[in-house]
């Protein structure tokens, strides 16, 4: 099967703030690239669910395809997720790929605009919220020990979603 997005800045994959984006690391070596215009200054959250990836990877890259910030097993799992901010208003470049030689499989991506919370209440909504989108694209149900996302508990007591600030 062909890659359907190339890893440069010239892919065809486009990422907005709201819903998931789903899609396939079809091929060893393979990094989906998916482009979003981001606002200088602000600050973004990003999550990548291994749905049957196993141990995603996460980049960021700037307009002229340099690595800006990348994240490896975030909030103590095996899934990716980091907040950035923005140094320009434009183009930036999220790619997806596996962290496990020959990796292949579907994953999950979300991002959101982070706004630090002051209270746990509002990062727990948020944390299921996000958990929930993740869950949905991926049309399968979370359950303790069984998914890669973080339940609402897990959630809540610091699992991915909490910690990054979804």
């Amino acid at each position: 099967m062909p890659d359907i997005w190339s890893a440069n800045t010239r892919t065809t994959g486009r990422i907005g703030l709201t819903g998931v984006k789903t899609g396939t690391i079809d091929t060893v070596d393979d990094r989906d690239w998916l482009r979003i215009n981001l606002q200088s200054g602000r600050r973004y959250s990003v999550v990548l669910v291994g749905y049957t990836l196993h141990d995603p990877f996460l980049q960021v890259f700037n307009r002229q395809g340099v690595r800006v910030a990348d994240n490896d097993d975030a909030g103590g799992s095996l899934d990716s997720g980091l907040i950035f901010r923005a140094s320009y208003t434009g183009y930036h470049y999220l790619a997806a790929s596996s962290s496990v030689k020959g990796g292949t499989g579907t994953y999950g991506m979300a991002v959101r605009s982070y706004t630090p919370s002051t209270t746990s209440r509002a990062a727990t909504s948020r944390a299921r919220t996000m958990a929930g989108l993740l869950d949905q694209a991926a049309a399968r149900p979370l359950t303790s020990g069984a998914a890669l996302t973080p339940t609402p508990t897990q959630a809540a007591s610091g699992g991915l979603l909490a910690a990054i600030g979804t």
